[in-house]
C-alpha cells in the first residue's frame, strides 16, 4: 500500500513594518495587508510569489495615491515585505520587497 505525498505548496503574505520613534526593534509596528479605509486587499493565501507581487504593487500605489492624506510614511523604518506564510514576521530577516520611503 502506497501513500500519496501531498507536495506542500507556499504561499505567500505582505506585511509592512514601521517605526515611528526610532530604531529600537519594541516598537516596530507590523501590518499584515489586507484592507484599508477604501480598498480592500487580498491579506493572505497568495498561491504564488508573482501573485503577491501584484498586490503589493496594487498596495504601493494605493498608499502613494493618499500618502499625506489616510496614511503616514513612518520617518525610521517603512518596508514592504512578501514572506511565506509559515514565516514569522518579526524573525525574518531577508530582503524588503519595497522600501516605503521611496514613496
Amino acid at each position: 500500500m502506497s501513500i500519496n505525498k501531498m507536495e506542500i505548496i507556499p504561499t505567500y503574505t505582505i506585511w509592512r513594518v514601521q517605526d515611528f520613534n526610532d530604531l529600537d526593534k519594541r516598537d516596530i509596528i507590523y501590518t499584515k495587508i489586507n484592507t484599508t479605509l477604501s480598498n480592500h486587499f487580498k491579506g493572505d493565501e497568495h498561491s504564488s510569489y508573482t501573485e503577491a507581487k501584484k498586490e503589493a504593487d496594487r498596495y504601493i500605489e494605493y498608499i502613494y495615491s493618499v500618502n499625506g492624506t489616510f496614511t503616514t510614511i513612518a520617518p525610521y523604518l517603512d518596508k514592504l515585505y512578501i514572506i511565506k506564510n509559515s514565516d514569522n514576521i518579526e524573525k525574518y530577516d531577508g530582503d524588503e520587497y519595497y522600501n516605503m520611503r521611496y514613496l
